[in-house]
């Protein structure tokens, strides 16, 4: 994680974040310390060229879930809206894990969303902002849809995770323009990488298994070279 933040105050842009589920894992007990010092907040709120964001913690599950500093900032969003104080043309929230059930019903062995009790009170109040867009990932898949509400597009995957899957290039990232007082404008972009660029060791370990072609493709990025290479664990 620190060594993220440092590459991330290099930047040459603003770059603003949203914690996922695996920065909550390390080889420390303070991995979430760590991301608060050197990366950015779990929960953060700001504008550009009058739109709102908001990121929002889905990394953990809270509880009460209608408490919470996410809780919090949510409600004083809609007071502002309700109140008329909002100076913005829209709301976009940023998060790592989808918020509705969408994915439970295709992936029920896996936790693809956050559900259950503590995406409810958080979708009831995502339903009372007015022109809101929910980015999120998680699912390494590029997907947009509408649940109760509540447009919401999961924004790809940086690494190619369908193209190893499906064994063409159809992988793609979201992305998003704005300017001062018109709506957000979203489009998809195809990645095209080239396949042998492509790692991801999990993909490789079951390709390697199966005995699938690709798995030579992925070899000479997943594998340690010189005499020690192996299958990653």
């Amino acid at each position: 994680v620190n060594i993220a933040g440092s590459r991330l105050n290099l930047a040459p842009v603003p770059v603003y974040t949203t914690n996922g589920n695996h920065d909550f894992q390390g080889p420390e007990d303070n991995a979430i310390d760590t991301f608060l010092q050197d990366i950015g907040p779990m929960n953060a709120r700001f504008s550009l060229l009058g739109h709102c964001f908001i990121n929002l913690d889905t990394g953990a599950f809270m509880f009460p879930p209608e408490k919470g500093e996410r809780a919090s900032l949510l409600a004083a969003e809609i007071i502002n809206q309700n109140t008329g104080n909002r100076q913005c043309t829209d709301t976009i929230i940023f998060t790592h894990k989808p918020v509705l059930g969408k994915f439970e019903a295709e992936f029920p062995q896996r936790d693809h969303s956050l559900y259950g009790w503590d995406s409810a009170p958080l979708i009831k109040q995502l339903k009372e902002l007015k022109n809101l867009s929910l980015i999120t990932g998680h699912i390494h898949k590029g997907l947009e849809f509408e649940q109760e509400g509540i447009k919401t597009y999961v924004s790809g995957s940086g690494l190619a995770t369908q193209d190893l899957l499906t064994g063409k290039n159809v992988d793609r990232l979201l992305i998003g323009e704005i300017s001062a007082n018109t709506p957000l404008k979203m489009e998809w972009a195809s990645i095209n990488m080239p396949m042998e660029y492509h790692c991801s060791k999990r993909i490789y370990r079951r390709f390697v298994k199966d005995d699938n072609p690709l798995a030579a493709l992925l070899e000479s990025s997943c594998v340690r070279s010189g005499p020690e290479s192996q299958v990653p664990q």
